[in-house]
């Protein structure tokens, strides 16, 4: 066999592989979002603090929040800073607080708003309460280097550690699209058939020498 053809049997073969990776990890994503999507959630407005727990789905109306605490950024070739994401604190019942995660960029604005139309409020500057925002989302725990984070923003408040370890779940709430995900799940299963095609198109000329 040349080398010419062993490159392209490679080819074949890697380019198999990669597709049936992805195609999988398409489905994967797809078929989890559905699975959450198609769970009855619990109501926001009747948990307390003790009722957060990793993997619950939460619906309901919030009604105000404290603002961002992190953020997460890209920069582009060009230096332009762009948000990929935020966390909020919000209320976690009536004792608690914990985030709430969004890399929508509609709900950010929105996030952001309301905190603002919050303190106004609070302030006096304004006699309006802030408008309440639906969210659909999953509970998540944090990693460390979200909790450093949301444990410093709390220290800035005054909080000393015990009132933080008292008070703060590491807990945050991910609410993101996934209207999508019927359509990533047929993308997925092409995109996977791909791979599939390719690495038999590899083993038949592996079988017939070539």
């Amino acid at each position: 066999m040349n080398m010419a053809l062993i490159r392209n049997s490679f080819r074949l073969l890697t380019t198999g592989i990669v597709f049936l990776i992805l195609g999988i990890t398409m489905i994967v994503i797809s078929v989890i979002n559905m699975i959450d999507n198609a769970k009855t959630p619990s109501d926001y407005s009747t948990l307390q603090m003790e009722d957060f727990k990793n993997g619950m789905i939460i619906e309901g109306y919030l009604p105000y929040n404290y603002g961002a605490y992190e953020f997460i950024q890209s920069e582009s070739d060009s230096g332009n800073t762009t948000y990929d994401g935020e966390y909020f604190l919000i209320d976690a019942g009536d004792e608690g607080f914990m985030g709430l995660y969004t890399p929508d960029n509609n709900l950010m604005s929105q996030l952001e708003k309301q905190s603002d139309d919050f303190y106004n409020y609070v302030n006096l500057v304004s006699d309006e309460y802030p408008e309440s925002i639906y969210f659909k989302g999953k509970v998540r725990r944090m990693d460390s280097e979200d909790v450093s984070i949301y444990h410093s923003f709390m220290t800035s408040w005054g909080y000393t550690q015990e009132e933080i370890d008292e008070t703060c779940l590491e807990l945050y709430i991910e609410v993101k699209d996934i209207s999508s995900s019927p359509a990533l799940l047929a993308i997925g299963s092409v995109v996977a058939l791909g791979g599939v095609l390719f690495c038999i198109l590899f083993v038949k000329r592996k079988l017939m020498g070539r």
